[in-house]
């Protein structure tokens, strides 16, 4: 009786038993690395898309600032020539004043 038993025990264990045990390790090991590369992917997408984001916004501040210089350059560019006027006008009275200096020691 304990051979039938045995017999008995063994075969439902390799029969059905045992096949699906081993199935069910396969199919996890399978499906373990799956999910582990979909997080991974997942998590990379969404560096990406945050790298995205901070791109896009660092984009248009350096935009700003280029626009802003530009603007500030024109602005120094008007103020040299507004100093150029001035330092002809300068120029020009202090000739006038050297021609009035000069009249009046030689007069």
């Amino acid at each position: 009786m304990n051979q039938e038993v045995m017999a008995v025990v063994a075969g439902s264990v390799l029969g059905g038993g045992l096949i699906t045990a081993m199935r069910e390790v396969w199919t996890a090991r399978k499906t373990v690395p799956a999910e582990r590369d979909s997080v991974v992917a997942t998590g990379a997408e969404t560096a990406v898309s945050s790298l995205m984001v901070s791109l896009k916004a660092e984009t248009a501040r350096a935009n700003r600032a280029e626009a802003e210089r530009d603007h500030l350059l024109e602005r120094v560019g008007e103020l040299e020539s507004q100093l150029k006027i001035a330092q002809g006008a300068l120029d020009e009275a202090n000739r006038q004043m050297s021609e009035i200096r000069k009249e009046i020691s030689g007069a």
